[in-house]
């Protein structure tokens, strides 16, 4: 994604020189003024789908939607939301216990993870032509659950299994997240009041999992079951990394 974002500025870059005018053929003006709104989606999983990007995750686990509104034809208050999830199931064939040469079984997994991200901040921008800089501050907060697994087996367990445990379930604790970032990027308009930019941010966060649990079966004289409490985990200190997005918006 990242060289995609800085193919983007090229592109930017090279269109502004030949973006003099403010307005279409018709006269209608081009960049957003003071009273004016803007509606916003991240483009990223769009891309991921045309194979810009061959690493994705799977397209549309997550959506990012954002808002604007024009104080002065250079600052903007804005607002995100991000709503984030996965219900993702893994199939190994594995061969089956007592079964003839070849034949196989399945085991399953199913991992599910739900975020959600608020976030709150006030952008400016720089720049009088088709092309805008834009900087500013936001701050995040976010929660969810995450990694949530459920297993199962083809092969039965028994009293000669080999792992002598299998892990059945695993539940994640409260996910928890508050930061502060600062962010930069570029905007070019397309057309009248329909943008295409990106942008990288990066800051301060703290992030913490309550405890969770983890259920495993075993054999003794039966198959049986216990269940076993994971630690909590948290960090507080700068972002491990860029974040990134490549962002699509209409103005109103």
């Amino acid at each position: 994604m990242k060289k995609l974002f800085f193919v983007l500025i090229a592109v930017c870059m090279a269109g502004a020189v030949n973006a003099q005018e403010l307005t279409n053929k018709k006269g209608t003006p081009i960049l957003p003024k003071a009273g004016d709104w803007g509606l916003g989606i991240d483009a990223t999983p769009l891309f991921n789908v045309l194979k810009f990007n061959n690493n994705a995750e799977p397209a549309f686990s997550s959506a990012s939607f954002y808002g604007k509104y024009f104080l002065n034809n250079k600052t903007a208050l804005r607002g995100r939301v991000r709503l984030g999830f996965q219900n993702l199931t893994e199939i190994t064939p594995v061969d089956k216990d007592g079964g003839a040469a070849g034949e196989q079984v399945d085991d399953k997994e199913i991992i599910k993870n739900l975020d959600i991200l608020l976030g709150f901040g006030i952008e400016k921008r720089i720049g009088s032509t088709r092309l805008q800089g834009i900087y500013g501050v936001e701050g995040n907060l976010g929660f969810g659950l995450n990694n949530s697994r459920k297993y199962t087996y083809g092969n039965e367990m028994t009293s000669t299994s080999v792992p002598s445990t299998r892990p059945t379930a695993q539940n994640a604790g409260f996910g928890f997240q508050v930061g502060v970032y600062v962010f930069g990027g570029v905007e070019y308009f397309v057309a009248p009041g329909i943008s295409l930019g990106g942008e990288l941010s990066w800051g301060i966060e703290y992030q913490s999992e309550g405890k969770g649990e983890e259920t495993v079966e075993y054999y003794s004289g039966g198959v049986k079951t216990r269940t076993e409490k994971t630690p909590g985990t948290s960090r507080f200190g700068f972002a491990k990394n860029l974040r990134g997005g490549i962002n699509m918006c209409f103005y109103f």
